[in-house]
């Protein structure tokens, strides 16, 4: 029995210390929330008519003259002998004669923004794009299906791409005649408002869809760099989903590219002159930190480095990892070619993937890892990358040798995938891998499977948590059985072990030879008690890593929960709790409650005082693991209250199951 009782608490300890380590600890001291972002008021409205408003994420003043390209700036390239422009016919979409950066009127240069895609989800398109011509970068992302909503204002769309003070949009891309010292600052420093690029009579070039005209799925930007005689064309286009109807909320979840945003960037010398230059272009920034009070998942730099033998090997760096890197080598990049790099979160990704193969054609020389903005959590810090281009060696009037025939334009392209992290999304990029089921990944994808394959056929996730629970407790039901008649009998032989005790006093070596005798005799193991809770510990794990990880039970909902992967929150309290905080969470409280119910239900009363003790100690550890519950997923709490449930009338069936008394020993007749 005493075995039986310290394999109970190893296990019930364990199970501690895993709920501490992934949802105490995190949340012991939580940090001040950061501070509110100004947003400009004033938006310079979208072609298409739909500003955005002032207080959506990716709004950003606009309308006001912003400052002359580089004024006031000191060039190092201003002692070169500069090289004239040549005055060769542009390709034909370019209007002839425009306006170089130098000479633009300050009055006219105001920030403009355009809007690619829709929320709309049937218009078939999977985001909206918010394209901005200051550094012609990428201002904000929001994705269109209505599973993927704002936590905080579920009446929203999830804005993935933000705007962060002090940081270049995404995308946002700066040309330089070398690679610099500090790519960061240099990008910040280089970066100059872009024009609309126009055709020949003077269009812009913007490239609507032909089934929804009010849309755009593309726009051209240009920018003359005059300090080193380059004209730049970069172009994004967005294309939507051909699917309709029940096949486009398939495609959703399995259709790569429409989650991709499409970049060319195409570099022309303009001068009589060989010359070189690189470029840096913004990695995706401001994404979101979702549930950061009761997350294990913060945001982490993705990295997927081709290896040698083509395989792709994929890590990550903790935004904790990179604060601590920055602190130590602040010059540190990453010059190995890799298929993507971006940004990793808890349920979504951004991530830029070059589409050349960059083992053979290395666009991108190095990526520099950016501290965005520390936070007094590391782990809530806002990260960032910068990509720097290889060195590019322009031909006079075109770009590099192909061929050994110059070309008109040197084009590198890219794709911007944003999106939910699925298999079927992740695995074209070779981006598997940051689907992180940890140790107990065979077994979450199997539960995962069962709840998707019952959400399926109709039922609510959180149905089909309980029917999951009926389905693992039935599995567990021989061994629950065999637990109950093994408490039946150790209930029985009581009284024989305190005879045992009272015979062989304080020699603990010859009582457990003669218990274990006993066990033997009457066909009693005591770890058959312990084996349905041994089980149920990864079924824990597992659960909660499909919690963590599965973007379908993010906002799933329950009741009055309106999300699965997060508390329940039924209220707020006026006053903040300590080490609770100010949400009302009743699942755990109700899980707790359970716990206690059974184990005065089905506890045995004690017959020594180190039972009393044993007893009195679960009580204890009750209480603790109130605490530590108290911020678990209500999903959790739902697959804790269905098995408590279940075992309450499990056991009640099993009382039918009692054993026959022990056999007593046959005694020999008497001698006369």
């Amino acid at each position: 029995m005493e075995k039986q009782r310290f394999l109970l608490f190893f296990v019930l300890s364990m199970g501690i210390l895993i709920v501490w380590t992934n949802f105490v600890a995190p949340v012991w001291f939580p940090p001040p929330p950061a501070p509110d972002r100004d947003v400009a008021q004033n938006e310079d409205p979208a072609p298409n008519g739909d500003p955005k408003a002032p207080n959506e994420p990716g709004a950003q003043a606009a309308g006001k003259p912003q400052p002359e390209a580089n004024a006031g700036q000191e060039n190092p390239e201003q002692n070169r002998a500069e090289a004239p422009l040549k005055a060769e016919e542009p390709l034909p979409e370019i209007e002839k004669n425009k306006p170089l950066v130098a000479d633009w009127d300050p009055a006219k240069n105001v920030i403009r923004s355009f809007k690619l895609g829709s929320l709309d989800p049937e218009t078939g398109y999977f985001m909206e794009v918010e394209l901005t011509t200051e550094g012609s970068g990428v201002s904000a992302i929001a994705l269109s299906d209505l599973r993927y909503k704002d936590l905080e204002n579920p009446k929203h769309q999830l804005y993935l791409l933000n705007p962060v003070e002090g940081v270049a949009p995404s995308l946002a891309t700066a040309f330089l005649s070398e690679q610099p010292k500090d790519p960061v600052q240099s990008l910040s420093g280089a970066l100059v408002t872009w024009d609309v690029a126009r055709d020949k009579q003077g269009r812009e070039l913007i490239e609507s869809d032909p089934d929804h005209p009010k849309l755009l799925k593309g726009v051209t930007f240009r920018c003359i760099f005059q300090d080193l005689g380059l004209e730049v064309l970069k172009t994004y286009r967005l294309e939507p989903s051909t699917k309709k109807g029940d096949d486009l909320v398939d495609a959703r979840t399995s259709e790569v590219s429409s989650y991709e945003l499409q970049l060319e960037i195409a570099i022309r010398n303009l001068t009589d002159q060989p010359q070189q230059a690189v470029y840096l272009l913004q990695g995706p920034v401001g994404l979101p930190l979702e549930n950061k009070a009761n997350t294990h998942k913060y945001r982490d730099i993705a990295m997927g480095f081709i290896e040698p033998t083509g395989a792709v090997r994929g890590t990550v760096l903790t935004a904790a990892g990179l604060v601590e890197m920055v602190d130590e080598n602040p010059q540190e990049s990453w010059t190995s070619p890799f298929r993507y790099m971006g940004i990793d979160l808890q349920y979504f990704s951004a991530l830029l993937v070059p589409d050349t193969d960059q083992s053979t054609d290395q666009q991108i020389a190095f990526v520099k890892p950016v501290l965005a903005r520390r936070e007094r959590d590391a782990n809530h810090s806002d990260i960032s990358l910068v990509f720097g281009s290889r060195k590019l060696e322009l031909q006079a009037g075109g770009t590099e040798l192909e061929g050994g025939q110059p070309a008109d334009r040197l084009t590198h392209s890219f794709k911007l995938f944003v999106g939910p992290k699925r298999e079927e999304l992740l695995d074209p990029l070779e981006a598997g891998s940051l689907l992180n089921y940890g140790t107990m990944g065979a077994l979450a994808g199997v539960m995962l499977w069962i709840l998707n394959g019952l959400n399926g056929i109709g039922f609510p996730y959180w149905i089909a948590i309980i029917i999951l629970t009926m389905i693992v407790r039935g599995c567990l039901f021989p061994l629950s059985k065999k637990q109950v008649i093994g408490a039946q009998k150790m209930k029985e032989l009581q009284p024989k072990l305190m005879e045992l005790k009272k015979k062989y006093g304080k020699d603990k070596e010859k009582m457990a030879r003669a218990q274990m005798e006993l066990f033997r005799k009457h066909n009693y193991n005591p770890l058959a008690g312990c084996l349905p809770l041994v089980l149920q510990l990864p079924i824990f794990i597992s659960l909660y890593t499909a919690l963590s990880t599965s973007v379908d039970l993010r906002l799933a909902p329950f009741l009055w929960a309106n999300n699965l992967a997060a508390p329940d929150a039924l209220f707020q309290l006026p006053f903040a709790l300590p080490f609770l905080g100010r949400d009302f969470n009743l699942l755990p409280i109700l899980t707790i409650v359970l716990f206690i119910v059974q184990q005065k239900m089905f506890m045995p009363p004690p017959t020594s005082e180190e039972q009393v003790m044993q007893q009195k100690m679960m009580k204890v550890m009750m209480v603790v693991m109130g605490f530590l519950f108290y911020h678990v997923p209500a999903g959790l709490c739902i697959y804790f209250i269905a098995s408590s449930l279940w075992g309450i009338g499990e056991r009640k069936m099993l009382d039918v199951y009692k054993t026959d008394a022990p056999p007593q020993p046959a005694t020999a007749p008497a001698k006369k």
